[in-house]
């Protein structure tokens, strides 16, 4: 195989060989070259192949072309053109330009031209040998034509034989490269696998990230009621980890938030006070929501207590007790009204009690309930306790002055209060016993 390629390359390459010069295509006697191509054939060792056929074809192409330019130099007289294509032109300076050399150099042409005519002329028309017996000139020019050959030969076999080292240099480098290759093509193999696995992890973790997020959005919605599913066989540890955590948070705010709800529902709606969430294991922020939620509930609990307390207290008639825990905002704003609302009960009743004493135990006419910046309903009250007493102090001392003047003798005197019901008998019995004294 190595050999075919060698072959092939060669003939390749010597078909460029002076190839613009063609003897087919010339009308002078240099054509007689062209017919000489067959009987100039050299044959190379080896096996036969098209190959090796198509180089010696090249070859015998070659020697013709080089015949052909000897033949053309042969004939022009004033012109000295080198023996090959690649020969350098003889410089009219150097040694080789001496008479002996210019001999040498006129006789190649004429020795080739006599080599090319005896070959020529070797044959008959019908292509049978004819014997001839040739002269010592002749020989001596077939001699050196035959030894020229050879070196030509020789120098193309060694020609030939750097190419094949070349070509066999090349076979190993291109074997190394496709060693190379195929270990790239099992590095790509390689990366292939692992592109196939890592897209199978980034599907698995776009699946798991999709459903992970769909519980996200509906925590964010309000809705605990969804979960995460765990399978079996999960593969990765860390997303079932995830999983597992993102679950346990839908359970702690689940948690949170049915025991918030529970604990308004029985302090803001059903009025139990006293409620605490209970949500055992949490920590951080949630452990901080449920001790403050607590707290919250903790703190209305005693304040509504104890109002409570004191307004049961002023209901049955104790007005000595005020709301004494500390609150804040609009608590304390109801404590303070409150405690102002127990202070303004028992100033009047206070008052009240004084001046019902002071009429009505003691006798002591005259006496007025002072209650001050009292409004609305307890002004009322004030008004007609005063007016009550304005009025029982007026129709007693009527009515003691008049008995006072029957008692002197004076009959003269008679009731004049304005007076209603009992009083109002009293003063008329009072005023008919004057008269009819």
């Amino acid at each position: 195989m190595a050999e075919e390629d060698s072959y092939a390359a060669l003939a390749g390459i010597i078909s460029n060989l002076a190839k613009q010069y063609t003897p087919t295509k010339d009308d002078f006697n240099g054509r007689v070259a062209a017919n000489s191509i067959e009987s100039n054939r050299s044959l190379l060792p080896g096996n036969d192949s098209d190959s090796k056929r198509q180089l010696e074809r090249e070859i015998a192409a070659l020697a013709s072309r080089v015949q052909y330019l000897e033949n053309r130099v042969a004939s022009s007289a004033s012109t000295v053109f080198p023996i090959t294509p690649n020969e350098p032109l003889q410089s009219a300076f150097s040694p080789e330009s001496s008479p002996t050399a210019t001999r040498v150099l006129t006789s190649r042409p004429r020795s080739a031209s006599l080599v090319n005519s005896l070959l020529a002329k070797s044959e008959s028309p019908k292509g049978t040998a004819v014997p001839r017996q040739l002269t010592e000139e002749e020989l001596g020019v077939l001699r050196d034509h035959v030894d020229r050959q050879s070196d030509q030969i020789k120098a193309q076999k060694e020609y030939i034989d750097s190419i094949n080292e070349t070509l066999q240099q090349q076979r190993q480098a291109t074997e190394q490269a496709l060693g190379g290759i195929e270990s790239s093509m099992d590095d790509v193999e390689t990366l292939k696998r692992e592109l196939s696995k890592n897209q199978q992890i980034n599907a698995t973790y776009q699946k798991v990230l999709r459903e992970i997020g769909s519980i996200v959005t509906a925590v964010a919605n309000g809705d605990l009621s969804k979960k995460v599913l765990i399978s079996a066989k999960e593969r990765d540890p860390e997303i079932a980890t995830f999983k597992r955590t993102i679950n346990k948070m839908v359970d702690q705010l689940q948690d949170f938030a049915s025991q918030v709800t529970h604990l308004a529902r029985e302090v803001g709606t059903e009025g139990r006070l006293g409620g605490q969430a209970v949500l055992p294991g949490v920590s951080g922020i949630w452990a901080e929501l449920t001790q403050n939620v607590n707290i919250m509930a903790d703190n209305l609990t005693n304040q509504v207590r104890e109002i409570a307390v004191v307004t049961t207290a002023v209901a049955q008639g104790d007005l000595s007790r005020k709301i004494q825990r500390p609150a804040r905002g609009e608590i304390l704003q109801l404590q303070q009204t409150i405690n102002g609302m127990v202070d303004q009960l028992r100033t009047f009743a206070t008052e009240v009690t004084r001046v019902s004493r002071d009429v009505g135990t003691e006798g002591v006419l005259g006496g007025q309930a002072q209650i001050e910046g009292v409004q609305g309903m307890w002004n009322d009250l004030t008004v007609n306790v005063n007016a009550m007493a304005n009025n029982l102090t007026t129709q007693v001392r009527d009515i003691a002055e008049v008995t006072t003047a029957v008692a002197r003798g004076d009959l003269t005197q008679k009731v004049k209060a304005e007076c209603k019901g009992e009083i109002l008998e009293l003063k008329s019995t009072i005023n008919s016993m004057v008269d009819q004294l």
